[in-house]
């Protein structure tokens, strides 16, 4: 008989890269549980948990963490000696929470307790950290245009003497000519 299989931050990595491809859950091989995979099923939930609480991983609970995810635009989560994009994690918690709602309700009410949570944690400590990071977007860009009327100050240090009308005739001259196609934009959350 083959020694138990050690799941780790690997196996935990591989199962969130196949949430982010949006398929339904049913379908990734970690649902399609038998008697004989029962086993594998658990370790691969406690790999997850692992990777995502304390005190085994205590990187999603402090405070610099925002920063390090929140400011640059590309971002690399390492675990243990494997990289993954930070959009794979956003993706993944995104269409884990789209199907929750729907198609796949039911192969998430069937889970054990503990295994729902660990998802349940994994949905919301990402789409937390990803509104952070789209709200920061967000207000970079509404300070990038406009609010620089004196060219005495560094690049980093907002005009406060600027009118905020001006600002605003200038922001929305600019977007008049910027004609984006408005077709297959996802929505705002």
């Amino acid at each position: 008989m083959d020694p138990p299989r050690a799941f780790g931050s690997a196996d935990a990595l591989a199962f969130i890269r196949a949430l982010a491809e949006d398929n339904h859950l049913s379908c990734l091989p970690t649902f399609e549980v038998e008697e004989s995979n029962d086993d594998c099923f658990i370790h691969l939930f406690e790999a997850l948990r692992r990777m995502m609480n304390p005190p085994c991983t205590p990187w999603w609970t402090r405070v610099w963490v925002v920063q390090e995810v929140m400011i640059p635009k590309d971002v690399i989560v390492l675990c243990s000696s494997i990289s993954a994009p930070w959009s794979m994690f956003a993706d993944a918690a995104l269409a884990l929470a789209k199907h929750a709602k729907s198609c796949c309700a039911k192969v998430l009410w069937n889970l054990p307790r503990d295994q729902f949570t660990v998802l349940a944690h994994f949905v919301d400590r990402v789409k937390d950290i990803e509104m952070l990071r789209k709200a920061h977007a967000r207000a970079q860009n509404s300070m990038d245009i406009g609010r620089k009327f004196r060219t005495d100050l560094p690049s980093w240090v907002p005009d406060w003497d600027a009118p905020a009308g001006q600002t605003n005739d200038i922001r929305i001259a600019s977007m008049a000519l910027y004609r984006a196609p408005r077709t297959n934009l996802p929505p705002e959350n």
